[in-house]
């Protein structure tokens, strides 16, 4: 594949990773009635440093969404003990809530590389 063209639908897919990250931010925890990162241990409000964290980046050939740094001091980060530890998901709950709009992007996406790079009708395929 063009190098151009790997560069290019790699953009799109972190963009489209995008749509489940800012879902993620508004998700509304079980039973907390409030968004990711606005509670922190204990029920303590806190800066919504989980909110800021989250990012969508590739790794390989996967579009992933990603904690981009751990809290001062632990090891763990805390996105994933609130998603698969303690019962208050938020990830799995945004890209639920963004599954359709994904697939109409990805497909948009195909549409306009496949285009723009001259496959279509009177391209080579």
């Amino acid at each position: 594949m063009d190098r151009q063209l790997s560069k290019e639908i790699r953009q799109e897919l972190i963009l489209i990773g995008n749509l489940v990250v800012d879902e993620a931010r508004d998700t509304q925890m079980p039973q907390q009635q409030l968004a990711a990162g606005q509670l922190g241990q204990d029920g303590v409000p806190n800066t919504g440093k989980l909110q800021k964290s989250l990012r969508a980046k590739m790794q390989g050939q996967s579009t992933a969404v990603v904690e981009s740094r751990k809290p001062r001091g632990s090891k763990y980060a805390y996105g994933a003990l609130y998603e698969f530890d303690q019962g208050r998901p938020f990830l799995v709950p945004a890209l639920e809530a963004k599954t359709d709009e994904i697939m109409e992007a990805l497909g948009d996406m195909v549409d306009r590389l496949v285009s723009v790079n001259g496959f279509g009708r009177g391209g080579i395929l």
